[in-house]
């Protein structure tokens, strides 16, 4: 049965039992505190003062003659406290300490700190952090999703590698790295994302994976003349996670390594001058840089060590090859599926390139002149990667309609929709409109050019078209077989038996979602009303359309207040809860289908990085595997792009 822990606070009582921590430990309790007496002094693991307590805590330097040493996990969740003063003494702050004191926004750290543990400051409200001299160690996450943190100075960090973690420190406009510092290691800013001055360390060496993933208020990055490495994806990420204003970066003599998709989708970067002796450039690192028009190979690449198109955009013209090599043409060619454009070996577009040769240029031009009238016109309507609702359209005639208002206007393009032109293979059963039948799998979107100015045949460019049957509005034509979404939904009755996922991966039918606009709570007593769990809150009403953050596992709440479980839409995202009712994050096998909910609870869709491996989410979720994604790239079967 859930219970909320209460903890009250009793003068005198001393309760005593054993805590594995070198050895055998004593707990004692005062009216404010639970401690650890340790061989080298107090550990403070509960505050337990009661409501009305000031919310500024100032730490005592000693108990009964004992000197604090540390705090762990000692004001975890607290809602009230508002400033903590540290005193003298105090060696380290361990994992939790300050986890999700929202309301925490200013802390004093003693000269004496050495060690701050993983997750210490995690969601708190903390404004400014200042590392004093004596810190030897940050752990990861330790200042993770501070989201009113405007300014880090870790100046004074004395290690040659950041071990700690600002990721998704929403507010954080500037780091001042320390001098000292040689690596940033994986994940490290990652959704900072309105940092946008970095004081870079004078003898950083290298930048690890997805280090500045996110950062998207980033402009410009000019890198000490130390830097040797840049990992995968540290600047870069999908069209709404990469480094997205960034225009300018200086690169060092120095560099020799750019792993893959370290800069893909800088749609902003305007210039890019490698240097010379550069030895390793990865595929994908500049690819997606919408602004860049010309790119140039360094002299010090050879052909083992430059990966699969290196770069790309949409305003890319022209390849330089300054390295003594002919360079093979998936450098350049890897990821044009469309065949939209194509390299020529020279500026007038006469001749195809089939690779670069050493020390010239290749220039890109349009490969089927008029065909690319339709082409351009996909490209630009981009609703069409993630499919249509059926709100809109009831017929193949009013899908026609209603797609060729939503494309640019153009005299010479028509539309129509097709049924049977593609396979079925890698997509599940969506529901079709009255007019159509089959699978929507096998339902293509086709833009058909009739180029007034030459005498040839009509020009006809295909695309998957996916149709969701969301806010469905023909009453009399309901899908057999399937199931409807259950009621918890939008409702709040707390029923799994509906969910987000038919068997088969589909999005599910008629559901509007939960609108939450109450902030969320963090304490209560669980309460079991015949086979539904409810939240009492301390005010004595039961929590309703909102989230519960309840011993570190987050909760939603329906409008009728039932705690709710399976999937959920939330505002308009998706969301997973347990059998227990927690918020599931991470990967998640569901009906034979592989998911990936953020850190926030969310359900990815579009491709996603995992632990350095890019990953594509179907419109409804589900991983795709062993199969080519809608744009074009290949993925094998465990998912990963190719």
């Amino acid at each position: 049965m859930k219970g909320k822990r209460c903890l009250l606070a009793v003068m005198g009582v001393i309760v005593l039992f054993l805590v594995g921590f070198s050895g055998v430990a004593m707990a004692e309790q005062t009216d404010e505190y639970v401690y650890e007496v340790r061989e080298e002094g107090i550990v403070l693991t509960d505050y337990i003062a009661t409501p009305f307590d000031a919310a500024k805590v100032e730490i005592p330097k000693e108990i009964d003659g004992h000197p604090v040493i540390g705090l762990e996990g000692t004001f975890k969740e607290n809602q009230r406290v508002v400033s903590v003063i540290l005193p003298e003494g105090v060696l380290f702050l361990g994992d939790d300490t300050f986890y999700d004191c929202e309301t925490l926004v200013e802390i004093g750290f003693p000269s004496t700190l050495e060690r701050i543990g993983k997750k210490c400051f995690y969601n708190t409200g903390l404004e400014e952090v200042i590392l004093p001299a004596s810190v030897k160690q940050v752990d990861v996450d330790a200042f993770s999703r501070c989201k009113k943190l405007v300014r880090a100075d870790l100046s004074n960090y004395m290690q040659s590698r950041f071990n700690g973690s600002f990721s998704y420190c929403s507010g954080l406009k500037e780091v001042i790295l320390p001098d000292t510092l040689e690596i940033i290691n994986e994940g490290s800013f990652m959704y900072c994302e309105s940092l946008e001055k970095i004081v870079w360390p004078s003898k950083l060496k290298r930048i690890n994976d997805e280090a500045f993933f996110g950062c998207s208020s980033l402009r410009e990055i000019v890198l000490p003349d130390t830097v040797e490495k840049i990992g995968a994806a540290a600047f870069g990420g999908d069209i709404y996670t990469a480094c997205v204003s960034l225009e300018k970066v200086e690169f060092p003599d120095s560099l020799k390594v750019i792993y893959a998709d370290a800069f893909i989708n800088c749609k902003s970067l305007k210039e890019v001058r490698l240097p010379e002796k550069l030895e390793c450039l990865w595929s994908g690192a500049f690819m997606g840089c919408d602004s860049l028009e010309e790119f140039v190979i360094p002299e010090g690449i050879i052909p083992d060590n430059i990966g699969t198109g290196v770069a790309g955009g949409k305003k890319l013209k022209q390849i330089i090859n300054n390295s003594p090599y002919d360079l093979d043409e998936r450098v350049f060619r890897k990821y044009d599926k469309t065949k939209e454009y194509a390299w020529f070996a020279d500026e007038n577009c006469t001749e195809v390139a089939k690779f670069i040769p050493a020390k010239s240029s290749i220039y890109r031009g349009k490969a089927e002149l008029y065909g690319n009238v339709a082409k351009d016109i996909l490209e630009e309507a981009s609703i069409f990667v993630d499919g249509v609702s059926m709100k809109n359209m009831n017929s193949k005639e009013e899908i026609e309609v209603y797609l060729s208002s939503l494309l640019p206007f153009s005299a010479d393009v028509s539309v129509i929709v097709k049924v049977g032109n593609f396979s079925a293979a890698s997509a599940g059963t969506r529901w079709l409109p009255s007019g159509l039948s089959g699978s929507a799998s096998n339902i293509s979107l086709v833009v058909r050019s009739n180029h007034s100015q030459i005498d040839m045949s009509t020009v006809e460019i295909s695309k998957r078209l996916e149709i969701y049957q969301e806010s469905y509005n023909a009453s009399e034509d309901k899908p057999s077989g399937g199931s409807s979404f259950g009621s918890g939904g939008s409702s709040g009755s707390g029923s799994s038996s509906g969910g987000r996922l038919s068997g088969n991966g589909a999005a599910a039918p008629g559901n509007a979602g939960l609108t939450v606009t109450k902030p969320s709570v963090s304490a209560g007593q669980w309460e079991l009303q015949g086979t539904i769990w409810k939240l009492i809150l301390p005010d004595g009403n039961f929590a309703s359309a909102q989230w519960g953050l309840i011993a570190g596992k987050w909760y939603l709440f329906g409008a009728d207040s039932s705690m709710l479980t399976g999937w959920q839409m939330v505002n308009g995202a998706w969301y997973y809860l347990e059998a227990d009712g927690s918020m599931a994050v991470g990967w998640k096998l569901l009906n034979d289908k592989w998911y990936y909910l953020n850190p926030d609870g969310d359900m990815a869709i579009g491709w996603k990085i995992v632990d350095g491996k890019w990953y594509y989410l179907d419109a409804s979720g589900a991983l795709l595997t062993n199969t080519v994604t809608p744009d074009g790239y290949s993925v094998n079967v465990s998912g990963e792009r190719i």
